[in-house]
């Protein structure tokens, strides 16, 4: 493994970003910045590694990344989020909110109980966006929305 040896000053600078992160409640970039700080104290790769349940790969990958951009590239990792952005704006989710809240009828559905298919029919007439049943099923349900996905109610089975 390689060895690290770091100025005073970039250790201070080190300490001070993991209070930051801490301050953030950011798991994984307290994650990295700790990682960067025992790198930088001389515990073995391995330990660090199990410790913060990354692999040493992982690990070397940090510590090229901070030799080449400095702390500038953990400053930016807070924002960063994980997964595909998603496709409607915050506008456009507080209106599916509202067209869930009033119902498929008032909407222009036959149906009395809405499914996750009929929402991405109607996001799709109304904004051109398409959008997976599973995604609108999470959507809905971390706005507290209550879709009924049992679609057999609204055949009247």
């Amino acid at each position: 493994m390689v060895s690290l040896s770091c100025s005073k000053a970039i250790m201070e600078e080190l300490e001070k970003e993991l209070v930051r992160v801490h301050e953030l409640d950011n798991l994984p970039l307290y994650k990295l910045v700790q990682g960067l700080v025992w790198i930088a104290e001389g515990r073995p790769w391995p330990e660090i590694g199990k410790l913060l349940g990354v692999s040493v790969k992982t690990l070397e990958n940090w510590l090229r990344r901070f030799m080449v951009e400095g702390l500038t590239w953990s400053r930016g990792q807070h924002e960063r989020g994980r997964g595909r952005k998603s496709k409607l704006t915050p506008e456009q989710k507080r209106q599916v909110r509202d067209w869930v809240e009033k119902g498929p009828q008032a909407n222009g559905f036959s149906c009395g109980v809405w499914n996750t298919a009929m929402i991405a029919e109607l996001i799709w007439r109304r904004f051109g966006v398409s959008d997976n049943p599973g995604y609108l099923s999470r959507l809905l349900d971390a706005r507290r929305a209550r879709a009924s996905l049992d679609m057999w109610r609204c055949w009247g089975v």
